[in-house]
Protein backbone atom coordinates (compact mmCIF):
# COMPACT_ATOMS: atom_id res chain seq x y z
CA UNK A 1 0.00 0.00 0.00
CA UNK A 2 1.22 3.65 -0.98
CA UNK A 3 2.30 6.20 1.56
CA UNK A 4 0.01 9.62 1.56
CA UNK A 5 1.59 12.86 2.79
CA UNK A 6 0.46 14.03 6.21
CA UNK A 7 0.70 16.91 8.33
CA UNK A 8 0.76 17.22 12.27
CA UNK A 9 0.31 20.04 14.09
CA UNK A 10 1.42 20.21 17.97
CA UNK A 11 -0.76 21.70 20.64
CA UNK A 12 -0.92 25.56 20.99
CA UNK A 13 -1.78 28.18 23.89
CA UNK A 14 -5.35 28.30 21.85
CA UNK A 15 -5.70 24.13 21.34
CA UNK A 16 -4.52 22.01 23.72
CA UNK A 17 -4.80 19.09 21.21
CA UNK A 18 -2.64 17.80 18.53
CA UNK A 19 -3.92 17.58 14.76
CA UNK A 20 -3.23 15.86 11.27
CA UNK A 21 -4.69 15.50 7.95
CA UNK A 22 -3.67 13.49 5.07
CA UNK A 23 -3.40 15.80 1.97
CA UNK A 24 -4.53 12.91 -0.94
CA UNK A 25 -7.33 11.33 0.78
CA UNK A 26 -8.97 13.95 2.88
CA UNK A 27 -8.61 12.31 6.44
CA UNK A 28 -8.62 14.21 9.20
CA UNK A 29 -8.15 13.86 13.30
CA UNK A 30 -7.23 15.18 16.73
CA UNK A 31 -5.74 13.44 19.89
CA UNK A 32 -4.08 14.02 22.77
CA UNK A 33 -0.70 13.03 21.34
CA UNK A 34 1.33 12.98 18.65
CA UNK A 35 1.19 9.23 18.72
CA UNK A 36 -2.30 9.20 18.79
CA UNK A 37 -2.70 11.69 16.22
CA UNK A 38 -0.46 9.14 13.90
CA UNK A 39 -2.45 5.73 14.68
CA UNK A 40 -5.88 7.50 13.90
CA UNK A 41 -4.85 8.82 10.36
CA UNK A 42 -3.63 5.70 9.87
CA UNK A 43 -6.34 3.56 10.57
CA UNK A 44 -8.61 6.57 9.22
CA UNK A 45 -6.50 6.21 5.82
CA UNK A 46 -7.09 2.35 5.48
CA UNK A 47 -10.74 2.64 6.53
CA UNK A 48 -11.70 5.85 3.99
CA UNK A 49 -9.73 3.24 1.34
CA UNK A 50 -11.79 0.48 1.97
CA UNK A 51 -14.92 2.66 2.15
CA UNK A 52 -14.22 3.80 -1.43
CA UNK A 53 -13.37 0.42 -2.61
CA UNK A 54 -16.68 -1.07 -1.32
CA UNK A 55 -18.43 1.92 -3.80
CA UNK A 56 -16.07 1.16 -6.07
CA UNK A 57 -14.80 4.56 -6.42
CA UNK A 58 -11.54 4.78 -7.27
CA UNK A 59 -8.90 5.44 -4.42
CA UNK A 60 -6.80 8.59 -5.06
CA UNK A 61 -3.11 7.98 -5.86
CA UNK A 62 -0.91 10.11 -3.37
CA UNK A 63 0.33 12.52 -5.83
CA UNK A 64 0.92 15.74 -3.67
CA UNK A 65 4.59 16.30 -2.04
CA UNK A 66 6.03 18.16 0.64
CA UNK A 67 7.34 20.80 -1.24
CA UNK A 68 3.83 21.77 -2.92
CA UNK A 69 1.68 21.41 0.16
CA UNK A 70 4.39 23.42 2.32
CA UNK A 71 4.51 26.18 -1.01
CA UNK A 72 0.49 26.24 -0.53
CA UNK A 73 0.28 26.72 2.90
CA UNK A 74 2.99 29.59 2.68
CA UNK A 75 1.46 31.16 0.16
CA UNK A 76 -1.84 31.51 1.92
CA UNK A 77 -2.98 34.76 3.39
CA UNK A 78 -4.52 33.82 6.70
CA UNK A 79 -1.57 33.93 9.21
CA UNK A 80 -2.63 30.74 11.27
CA UNK A 81 -2.34 28.60 7.93
CA UNK A 82 0.86 29.91 6.62
CA UNK A 83 2.52 29.78 9.56
CA UNK A 84 3.95 26.77 10.01
CA UNK A 85 5.59 26.58 13.29
CA UNK A 86 4.97 23.36 14.82
CA UNK A 87 4.04 21.99 11.54
CA UNK A 88 5.61 17.97 10.62
CA UNK A 89 4.94 16.57 7.51
CA UNK A 90 5.25 12.93 7.22
CA UNK A 91 4.77 10.39 4.97
CA UNK A 92 2.55 7.43 6.26
CA UNK A 93 1.09 4.31 5.60
CA UNK A 94 -2.40 3.03 5.72
CA UNK A 95 -2.81 0.22 8.47
CA UNK A 96 -6.08 -1.44 9.33
CA UNK A 97 -7.67 -0.95 13.02
CA UNK A 98 -7.02 -3.92 15.31
CA UNK A 99 -7.58 -4.09 18.88
CA UNK A 100 -4.18 -3.93 19.36
CA UNK A 101 -3.71 -1.02 18.01
CA UNK A 102 -5.13 0.61 20.76
CA UNK A 103 -3.68 1.12 24.38
CA UNK A 104 -6.91 2.57 25.90
CA UNK A 105 -9.75 0.01 27.22
CA UNK A 106 -13.37 0.72 26.28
Amino acid sequence: MPSYLCVIEGPTDEVPNWGGYTVDLRVSTTGQSRDEVLQLLQEGMALHIEWLQEDGVEVPAPTTTEAEHRAALEADEDPEISNLNGVEFLMLKPISPTPENHDHQP
